[in-house]
């Protein structure tokens, strides 16, 4: 006779169910409705959990090379701009005077970075 892993993985299980319900009793079709619906609804939910899985890994991992990118570049605009007050510091005192300050800032470069850190240099 067949056994329930024949039954599962044959896929022609309404062959066998068929017999079994036709010669024995029909109120085998009860218990084959809910086999089936059980095993497809089960094997179902594991593709798909296995699906989300492998997505959710996927976007942390995009979601973490994209802040340690925003870092570095955070970084590097950071130490240019530093490096552009210096420059922009003509009498080297440390301090930026409103002359100083008001030509550093009408540079389209100093604008763009600014920007780019949230800063309106406007």
């Amino acid at each position: 006779f067949w056994t329930i892993f024949e039954l599962t993985f044959s896929g022609c299980w309404p062959n066998y169910a068929r017999r079994i319900i036709e010669d024995v009793s029909p109120l085998y079709s009860m218990f084959y409705f809910f086999y089936v619906y059980i095993v497809v609804f089960v094997a179902t939910r594991i593709v798909a959990a296995l699906f989300l899985k492998e997505t959710l890994s996927q976007y942390a991992a995009d979601a973490e090379t994209m802040v340690k990118e925003h870092s570095k570049k955070t970084t590097w605009i950071k130490r240019a701009l530093h490096d552009l007050f210096d420059e922009a510091d003509s009498n080297k005192d440390g301090f930026l005077s409103t002359d100083e300050l008001h030509a550093f800032l009408d540079h389209c470069k100093v604008q763009m970075w600014l920007k780019e850190l949230g800063v309106d240099a406007s």
